[in-house]
Formats: C-alpha cells, sequence, structure tokens
C-alpha cells in the first residue's frame, strides 16, 4: 500500500533526515573542500595515500569498535521498553571495549613498521600509524556516547555533535594539509578522531542526568554474550571491506599508475558525499526502530515504508549529480580527476543496489542474524575483489566490478529474505 503525501513528508523518516539535512550539507561542503584542497596541494597521489590511509583507519576504528553501537543501541531501546536500570549495561560495554581498544593501540604502535611498509609502500615507519593507535581509546568514548544517545533517539542532540565535529574535522585536516603538506593531512585523521570526542564529551557531561548516564555502573557477565555476537559480526565487515579497498587500490597503483589509483579515490569521496546523507540518517533512524519492533509482520511493513521513502530520495540526488556531473567534478577536485566523469555512472548503478540492500542488511544486525550477515559481506567483498582484479587494466572496469558486486549481493539479498518478502507482497 502506497505512502499517502502527507504521511510520506511527515513520516520520521523525512523529519530525521531533515533535520540531518544542516549536518549532512555541512559535511557536503566540507568535503567538497577538502577533496579541492587535497586536489591542489596533493594532486592525484596525495588522494591515494589518504584514501589508503583512510581504509586503514576505518578498519582501525572498526575493529576497535566491534559493533559497540548497535549492540548499545539495542539493548538501551529494550531496557526503555521494559523500564530496566543501564548502569551494568553502561559499565560492561563500554569498560569491555576501552580495554580492548587498549590493548589494539599497543598492538598498533608496534607494528607500525610493518603496516607502513603496506600501505605506504616505504619501510619507514609513518608517524601517523602510532598517532592513530593513541586516538583508539578516545574513539571508543565517542562511539559508545553517541551510541547512548541513539538508542534514547535524540536525533537533534546527535545532530548538533555532528555539525561541531564535522566543522572541528574539516578546520583540523585543512590547516594541517596547507602547513605540512601530506604528512600534516595523514595526522589530521587521529587529531580529528580525538577532537570530536571531546565535542562529544561535553555534550554527555550535560545530558548525563537525562540518560542515567554515571548511575550504578557495575558490570554485568549477561552482557558479554551480546558482545561477543555483534564483535564477531562487526569484525568480519570490519576486516573484510577495508581490505578489500586496499588491495584493490594497491593493484590499480601496479597495474595502471597511482594517477588512475588517485581518481578512483576521488570517485570514492564523490559518493560518499551523497551516500552519508542517507546513510547516516538510515542510523539515526532505523537501528532504534528495528531495535524496538518485535514481529515479522512490523518488520515487513518497515522494509516496504523504507522502499517508498528512500529509493525515490536517492534516484532525485543520482539524477543531479548525474546531469551536472562536469560542474561537481570541477568544484571538487582539479582538471586531473575529470575521468571521473566517464566512471560516475556505474558507481551511482552500484550505490542504487546499495540503498536497495541496506534495508535487509540493517535487519541482519540489529536482529543479529549472524549467518545471514557473514554470507551478504562475504559474497559481495569477495565478487568485488574477484571482479576487480580481474577487470583492472581499465578504471571504468574496476567501478563496474563493484556495480556489478553490489547488484549481485542485492539479488543474494532477495534470496535469503524470499519468505519475508512473498508474505509482504501477499499481505
Amino acid at each position: 500500500m502506497l505512502i499517502k503525501f502527507k504521511e510520506f513528508y511527515r513520516h520520521k523518516i523525512l523529519r530525521v533526515l531533515r533535520l540531518n539535512a544542516v549536518s549532512v550539507v555541512l559535511g557536503m561542503v566540507t568535503g567538497i573542500f577538502s577533496s579541492k584542497i587535497i586536489a591542489l596541494y596533493l594532486g592525484p597521489q596525495g588522494m591515494v595515500w589518504l584514501g589508503s590511509f583512510r581504509n586503514f583507519s576505518s578498519l582501525l576504528k572498526s575493529v576497535t569498535g566491534l559493533g559497540i553501537s548497535n549492540g548499545v543501541v539495542k539493548h538501551v531501546v529494550e531496557h526503555q521498553k521494559r523500564e530496566q536500570p543501564l548502569g551494568g549495561l553502561y559499565a560492561t560495554f563500554f569498560w569491555s571495549y576501552l580495554l580492548f581498544s587498549v590493548v589494539l593501540a599497543i598492538g598498533v604502535y608496534a607494528a607500525s613498521p610493518l603496516i607502513s611498509r603496506y600501505i605506504f609502500f616505504y619501510s619507514n615507519d609513518n608517524p601517523a600509524i602510532s598517532l592513530f593507535a593513541l586516538a583508539l581509546p578516545f574513539i571508543v568514548v565517542n562511539t559508545f556516547l553517541i551510541a547512548v544517545y541513539n538508542g534514547f533517539e535524540t536525533y537533534k542532540k546527535i545532530i548538533l555533535i555532528q555539525l561541531f565535529s564535522t566543522l572541528l574535522v574539516f578546520l583540523t585536516a585543512a590547516l594541517c594539509i596547507v602547513k605540512y603538506g601530506l604528512q600534516g593531512g595523514l595526522n589530521a585523521f587521529a587529531l580529528g578522531e580525538i577532537g570530536s570526542t571531546i565535542v562529544t564529551l561535553i555534550f554527555a557531561v550535560y545530558d548525563a542526568p537525562k540518560m542515567n548516564l554515571f548511575k550504578n555502573w557495575k558490570w554485568d557477565p549477561s552482557y558479554f554474550r551480546s558482545i561477543f555476537t555483534f564483535s564477531g559480526m562487526a569484525l568480519w565487515s570490519a576486516v573484510l571491506a577495508p581490505l578489500t579497498l586496499v588491495i584493490i587500490r594497491n593493484e590499480m597503483v601496479a597495474v595502471q599508475g597511482i594517477e588512475a589509483a588517485g581518481v578512483w579515490d576521488g570517485l570514492n569521496r564523490l559518493s560518499g558525499f551523497y551516500m552519508v546523507f542517507l546513510s547516516s540518517g538510515l542510523t539515526l533512524y532505523f537501528v532504534p526502530r528495528l531495535a524496538s519492533l518485535e514481529t515479522d509482520k512490523e518488520l515487513r511493513a518497515e522494509v516496504i515504508t523504507y522502499y517508498q521513502i528512500m529509493v525515490p530520495i536517492f534516484v532525485a540526488i543520482a539524477s543531479v549529480l548525474f546531469l551536472f556531473k562536469e560542474w561537481f567534478v570541477r568544484v571538487a577536485f582539479t582538471a586531473a580527476f575529470s575521468e571521473i566523469n566517464t566512471m560516475l555512472i556505474w558507481q551511482l548503478l552500484g550505490d542504487f543496489f546499495k540503498i536497495l540492500t541496506l534495508a535487509f542488511g540493517f535487519q541482519t544486525v540489529v536482529k543479529t542474524q549472524v549467518l545471514r550477515y557473514f554470507i551478504i559481506e562475504t559474497f559481495f567483498n569477495a565478487l568485488y575483489l574477484i571482479l576487480a582484479l580481474n577487470w583492472m587494466n581499465s578504471s571504468v572496469g574496476v567501478v563496474q566490478a563493484y556495480a556489478l558486486a553490489t547488484g549481485g549481493s542485492y539479488v543474494l539479498v532477495l534470496v535469503l529474505f524470499r519468505k519475508q518478502i512473498r508474505t509482504a507482497t501477499s499481505g
């Protein structure tokens, strides 16, 4: 059943997206300016090094958090419905992940020369790796606090935190790149994470009484099973996705040259500008919403609503971007990145399938459907890697590999959720 226009406009997803729009627009503007600064000061080669380190830092952030966000959101929502105390939940999740982040930071610090050889292709130890290792405990604190806010569905406060953090991260990166070049840009990854955590802490101290944030913190071993489940799912994705991109990038550098790899990284950044608008809004709305649903009928209704709202929004954004692609590329990059214009259509197609798949992907995480989650993640990354390596002679071929891999993943999702889909269409 189609949503009427008035219901469409007033739906909670759109309210969240509208609230999040200011933060996303700021993120897009700062992202475009940061891409321009990288293109002007560092060129395609700098785009490659920063892209490679971005994948590495993303891997570390995901491994450090290991599902803390989805786990905390799920339990906070459930505890509020049942009016259960939150102290045990807070203490167990927070201290478990903080301890792990310290151990991981020590390991990364010790292995930094080896990591430098792999992602930067030289043997000298890059100090940015050690600096980012020191930032890992800060990342846990920030992720935990944002997850608590999300569990309480305080969207306005989360978006306000994002606004300040985005601006702080951009200014830090811009100043570091302009003043210190490539090394400054690499160091900015860690400095931005630390600054964002400080921003979140300031808000959290003020809002602590509303969320019972610092009351009766006692370890509760009953949460360990949940932690292990969410951690296992997150670890698989955290390692698999960035590692796939790192392998593809390194092969592009070897086969096509560093300039081609830089253009490909530029395309990924451009894709991130619009995907963050949709994905961040969905994370704010969809994760706590799914956590509150208990029956298959409710889940089916939510998926249908998702398609009726999110797909038209993506199509509208993608159409504008494609029609004015040359202008966007000129504004965000330099003439050295003009090949993005011929690759964009395949990136948009891949992102379209990704949006379609996310409706079910969120279910596998929030409802801890572990087997489905592993199957989908492994299938996509394996197919993407195999196709990209086989079509490596062309930059367009690598992006076509992404489109085909996301399309194949969507078909797989339809097969895995065929029972739910059949019931939804028949009901």
